[in-house]
């Protein structure tokens, strides 16, 4: 930490380097540390210089706004699901599972939030680290509703 009380996770995402901060993220447990004024490295990227970048559109994903989204989908608040979508989050990040926020609404039986995330351009063939589809999850829990949604795309 440095006199401001930025870390180096701080430094990379205000400079827009992403693996960096995938490195970062994996050998600790920087992403909530703050600032000495109460910031985030989440804070820095979104008042960063890389307003539409690739880079930000990342950084947005891995230091926060892919959290968000994800309890979003899991409770079905769709205005806060547009919200993320609306600030650039990727309608296709992964969590540690390598499950998309489609796997989830999809899971949860939640039709709402897979109708946005459709109409986001979520993709429909996606499979996670265990090789299941869409429909394999639906099928645990049998959200007839949904697989007829996930079918007709």
């Amino acid at each position: 930490m440095d006199s401001k009380g930025w870390t180096p996770l701080h430094y990379t995402a205000w400079k827009g380097h992403v693996k960096a901060a995938e490195c970062l993220l994996e050998c600790s447990n920087m992403k909530c540390a703050r600032d000495r004024e109460g910031r985030m490295a989440f804070s820095v990227v979104a008042e960063s210089e890389h307003e539409q970048s690739h880079a930000r559109t990342c950084l947005v994903d891995l230091l926060g706004w892919g959290d968000t989204l994800l309890r979003a989908v899991r409770v079905d608040n769709v205005h806060d699901m547009k919200k993320c979508l609306g600030e650039g989050v990727s309608v296709n990040g992964r969590d540690q599972n390598r499950w998309t926020s489609l796997h989830w609404a999809t899971f949860k039986g939640r039709i709402k939030s897979v109708k946005v995330l459709l109409e986001h351009s979520a993709e429909v063939e996606t499979v996670d680290d265990a090789g299941y589809t869409l429909l394999h999850c639906d099928a645990e829990v049998d959200h007839l509703q949904v697989a007829l949604y996930l079918i007709a795309h």
